[in-house]
């Protein structure tokens, strides 16, 4: 005979409903334990949903700052890139090339290769939407040595008054600090 080995969880057989005693175990309400959890309650739920619309409310003003100070950098950085390039098609083509700004059209810059009677005209390019060129000393003649005949500085304004200088100095170098 195998030894039955003893657990500590009892069966319970009851005659409680309807006189059923067939070994079914059942438990009676009295047995429940008044803190068990199986989930949340609503006020919980609420009150986590209330605290991450409060913290989302308080970031969205500095993410939004955030996104128009990047707006402005890019798009002084892709003048810069702009100015660097047509000074290495100045110096590779031996010709001279100008970048023209506000051309064809506000917000917009250009490279033109002067090579001849008939300029070479590039696409033009916009600048990102909330940055605009406040100040322009003038459009750009890269000679081709790759350099400038007067220096040039370009401000680029965006939409909370903050502003990028570009400078070109006489040797060709572009600066953005």
């Amino acid at each position: 005979m195998i030894a039955r080995y003893r657990t500590r969880h009892t069966r319970s057989v009851t005659n409680d409903f309807a006189g059923v005693s067939s070994g079914t175990p059942f438990v009676s309400a009295h047995g429940m334990s008044a803190t068990r959890h199986d989930g949340f309650t609503l006020i919980e739920l609420l009150l986590v949903v209330g605290l991450i619309a409060v913290l989302a409310a308080a970031t969205v003003p500095s993410i939004a700052g955030g996104m128009r100070r990047f707006t402005l950098t890019t798009a002084s950085q892709q003048v810069a890139s702009t100015i660097r390039a047509a000074r290495y098609q100045a110096i590779g083509k031996n010709a001279t090339v100008r970048v023209r700004f506000d051309s064809p059209d506000d917000g917009q810059y250009q490279i033109e290769i002067l090579d001849g009677l008939d300029p070479n005209v590039g696409p033009a390019k916009w600048l990102p939407e909330g940055a605009a060129f406040s100040a322009v000393s003038g459009d750009i003649d890269i000679d081709p040595r790759g350099r400038v005949a007067t220096p040039v500085t370009i401000v680029l304004a965006g939409p909370d008054a903050d502003t990028r200088t570009i400078s070109v100095s006489r040797s060709g170098r572009v600066e953005l600090p």
